[in-house]
C-alpha cells in the first residue's frame, strides 16, 4: 500500500511539473529492445536513450510488462552511460505491473548534470515462466491515469529526464519493445523460426567513433554471455554485457566518454566459442 502510494504521488508530481523544454533542444527517444525466448529462457532487453540533447542529472523510466509470462531477475546498469557519480537504480511495482528504472546524482549537496547523455540508461534481465503463454508480450511505458477534470482515464506516458536545478523535466518519446514467447512444436523447425545460423560478433558501428559505438553479436541458441572490451596492453577497460541471453541478434553500446584515443579490442565470450576484433576511437 505504502508503495503504491509512493508511486501515485509520482505520477501526480509528473504530470503537473511543467516540462522545461528549450527550442532548438530534444529528449530524444528511450526505446527497448525486442527479443524471443523459449519458457525457462532468461533474456536481456537494454533500456537506451538516443537523439537527447538536454544536460541531465537523473531520469524516471517505468516499464510495465506481463508478470503472468515474465519473471523480473534484475537490471543492470553494466555498460550504461552513468558516470561513477551517479547511482541506478531499480524497484518493481506489483500493482502496475512495471519495474522503475531510474539514476539520480550521489551527493544531493553538490548536484551536477551528465552531458548530453546517450546510449544505454540499463538493461532489463528477464526469465521466462515455465508456464508462459505463447505470444509477443509489449514491453510499455503507458499508464491509465485518471483525468479528475472528465472524470476518465487517459493514457499517459510517465517517463521524463531530469536537470540539476529540479526545476525542469524533459519528455523523451518512446519505442517500445516485447518478448516473443515460443513453445517447441517437437519438431526441428527447418528454417529455424528466423534466427542466425551461428555465432558471429559483428564489426563496431561507427568505427572509428566518438565517444560512442553499437556492438552486435548474434546466437543461434540462447546462451551464457560475457562482452568486454581491453585496451592494447591486454587490460580490461569495461564489460558491456554479463548474463544469459536468448537466441536472436542482440545490439550493446560502448561509451568511452572516460577513456583516451586509441586502439580497443572487444571480446565476446559464449557457450558457443570467442570471436574477438579491434575498433578506433579518435578524440
Amino acid at each position: 500500500m505504502k508503495k503504491m502510494l509512493i508511486f501515485m504521488i509520482i505520477v501526480a508530481l509528473v504530470l503537473i511539473i511543467p516540462k522545461g523544454e528549450v527550442f532548438g533542444q530534444s529528449a530524444g527517444i528511450v526505446s527497448i529492445d525486442s527479443i524471443s525466448g523459449e519458457r525457462g529462457d532468461k533474456v536481456a532487453l537494454p533500456v537506451s536513450l538516443t537523439g537527447n540533447t538536454y544536460n541531465i542529472a537523473g531520469f524516471f523510466v517505468p516499464v510495465k510488462y506481463s508478470m503472468d509470462n515474465l519473471i523480473l531477475d534484475s537490471v543492470s546498469f553494466v555498460g550504461s552511460f552513468l558516470p561513477g557519480n551517479f547511482a541506478g537504480y531499480f524497484s518493481e511495482d506489483l500493482v502496475e505491473d512495471a519495474v522503475v528504472i531510474s539514476c539520480f546524482y550521489s551527493d544531493y549537496n553538490n548536484l551536477t548534470a551528465m552531458h548530453s547523455p546517450n546510449g544505454l540508461m540499463g538493461t532489463i534481465y528477464f526469465t521466462i515462466k515455465a508456464d508462459a503463454d505463447p505470444g509477443n508480450f509489449k514491453i510499455d511505458s503507458v499508464y491509465n491515469i485518471i483525468d479528475y477534470g472528465v472524470g476518465v482515464g487517459v493514457d499517459e506516458q510517465l517517463i521524463y529526464l531530469a536537470d540539476s536545478s529540479g526545476e525542469n523535466t524533459y519528455y523523451p518519446d518512446f519505442d517500445p519493445g516485447s518478448v516473443l514467447v515460443q513453445v517447441p512444436t517437437g519438431i526441428e523447425d527447418e528454417l529455424n523460426n528466423g534466427l542466425p545460423s551461428e555465432f558471429s560478433l559483428a564489426q563496431n558501428y561507427p568505427n572509428p567513433f566518438n565517444p560512442t559505438t553499437s556492438i552486435e553479436f548474434s546466437l543461434p541458441a540462447s546462451s551464457s554471455v560475457t562482452l568486454e572490451v581491453f585496451n592494447v596492453l591486454g587490460q580490461k577497460v569495461d564489460e558491456l554485457a554479463n548474463g544469459h541471453f536468448s537466441a536472436g541478434s542482440h545490439i550493446v553500446e560502448f561509451d568511452a566518454s572516460e577513456h583516451s584515443s586509441g586502439v580497443f579490442f572487444y571480446r565476446l565470450s559464449s557457450d558457443q566459442g570467442i570471436q574477438t576484433k579491434k575498433m578506433l576511437l579518435v578524440k
